[in-house]
């Protein structure tokens, strides 16, 4: 009886020593949730600007500069739309713009807060000449008279005007070119006695204050 019982405790402990290496030896694994303060946020998904940036400024040598305005023309084939941007003009300087009247008059205005020495000369579609006598200039209206420079036209000559922005004296100037198409019924009537041009410097009297009177009514619409 005792030797029985010998060999059954001496089973039991085998048993218990291969139960204790199985749950010991296996690997320890624990998951824990720890709060930091370092715990990085959420991250979202480049915009695809983002990403170009990220990308150009990952290049050596690039430099990124915010877009700006197109520069003024310095003849005809480089000629600019006018843009609301003001613009430095150099001594002896002459910036070219162009614009499509779209078979409507032209209204063209120059702003430089009273500075001096500036002139504003027009070429119209039909003129091929780009370099001789403009078809009209620029001169101070009395019924503009927020701006330096004011000029009204039409031709029957639909298309591309050009406007030439020229600095005569020895120092830089600042200066603000626009322009605007109209309809109005006075342009058809003036066009009678200017032929393909309308321009209010260039009146005649026909008695009675006649431009005078068609000027008023041109302000009025």
């Amino acid at each position: 009886m005792k030797a029985r019982a010998f060999v059954q405790s001496l089973v039991a402990l085998t048993v218990l020593g291969m139960l204790w290496t199985i749950v010991f030896s296996a690997p320890l694994s624990v998951t824990a949730s720890i709060p930091t303060d370092e715990t990085p946020a959420a991250l979202s998904t480049p915009s695809a600007a983002q990403t170009e940036q990220m990308t150009a400024m990952s290049q050596p040598g690039t430099l990124l500069v915010a877009a700006a305005h197109p520069q003024p023309g310095a003849n005809p084939n480089t000629a600019q739309a006018p843009t609301t941007a003001w613009q430095f003009i150099g001594p002896n300087e002459s910036h070219w713009y162009k614009m499509s009247d779209a078979g409507l008059e032209l209204v063209i205005w120059l702003d430089a807060h009273g500075q001096a020495g500036l002139s504003l000369a027009i070429y119209a579609p039909e003129q091929t000449d780009l370099y001789g006598k403009p078809i009209g200039r620029g001169s101070f209206n009395k019924f503009q008279p927020t701006h330096d420079l004011y000029w009204t036209g039409y031709t029957r000559a639909r298309g591309t005007w050009y406007a030439v922005v020229t600095n005569g004296t020895q120092s830089p100037i600042s200066y603000n070119l626009n322009y605007k198409r109209v309809v109005n019924s006075v342009a058809g009537r003036c066009s009678a006695c200017h032929g393909f041009e309308i321009e209010w410097d260039r009146c005649v009297s026909h008695g009675n204050n006649w431009c005078e009177d068609l000027k008023k009514e041109y302000d009025g619409n």
